[in-house]
């Protein structure tokens, strides 16, 4: 068995250290990433130190591909899986909250360009993932707009809020996960998302110790004084939380003095 993948704002390339992982333990099965999309430089170094044999499949910035044009030159191979991660910064409880919607500049509206490459590349199966914070009230609206544009393009979708630490990660990361399944294929309404079972791991287990660890790995209090608090504390949802907080911390504190 073989499946053909495309992915698109790839990172790492964390979906092709699971099929590594899948060959590794079923000879049997076979992949081969036919194209992956990034622009971020240093997770551009990341996959080609981790997946050195696709350093020349980087296609780049996914919305100046003709996916078309791009499938004809490799010989048209059957796609079986499309892999979808856009940013999702203007979607995060910790972002700028600017929304996804179509037409927009929105760092996160970048979804609405993995269209022409569905539709030039029709795969079996595409699957996304991104923050909870798209299926949130002020975002679902656009995302049901998303899902309805695959369905018109021959595709069932199902979604679901999965967490990290519901499948060994000691981390708590909650992560919408949508899947879209080609209509005329047999396992339309078959698929079960995986079951969660029990953390046995806490963060300690993957740390090394501090005294082992060189200086250059840890940032300088300058930096986390004059860069990384100003940055959190620049984030509009950020800073109202801190002034609600503050507010009540205000009222709690007078609520007994005397008028």
């Amino acid at each position: 068995m073989k499946i053909n993948y495309v992915s698109l704002c790839s990172g790492y390339g964390a979906e092709c250290i699971a099929f590594k992982r899948l060959r590794r333990d079923y000879p049997d099965f076979d992949f081969d990433c036919l194209a992956w999309s990034e622009i971020e430089p240093n997770a551009i170094k990341a996959h080609d130190a981790i997946h050195p044999e696709y350093i020349d499949r980087n296609v780049h910035d996914l919305t100046k591909v003709d996916w078309k044009v791009w499938h004809e030159s490799i010989g048209s191979p059957h796609i079986d899986l499309l892999f979808a991660s856009t940013p999702c910064q203007s979607v995060s409880n910790a972002g700028k909250n600017e929304g996804m919607k179509k037409g927009t500049d929105a760092e996160s509206a970048l979804i609405w360009a993995t269209e022409s490459c569905i539709r030039a590349l029709n795969p079996n199966i595409i699957i996304y993932e991104n923050v909870k914070g798209m299926v949130s009230k002020r975002n679902k609206p656009d995302f049901d707009e998303w899902c309805a544009t695959l369905e018109s393009l021959g595709y069932v979708v199902q979604w679901k809020i999965l967490n990290a630490k519901d499948y060994g990660c000691a981390q708590n990361r909650e992560r919408v996960f949508p899947i879209a399944i080609r209509k005329d294929l047999p396992m339309v309404g078959h698929y079960n998302y995986p079951q969660g079972f029990p953390l046995t791991k806490c963060v300690e287990d993957y740390m090394e110790p501090a005294e082992e660890i060189g200086e250059e790995y840890f940032i300088s209090q300058d930096r986390v004084t004059n860069k990384v608090l100003p940055d959190i504390l620049d984030q509009p949802n950020v800073r109202a939380e801190m002034e609600k907080l503050y507010h009540e911390e205000w009222k709690e504190a007078n609520r007994n003095k005397p008028a």
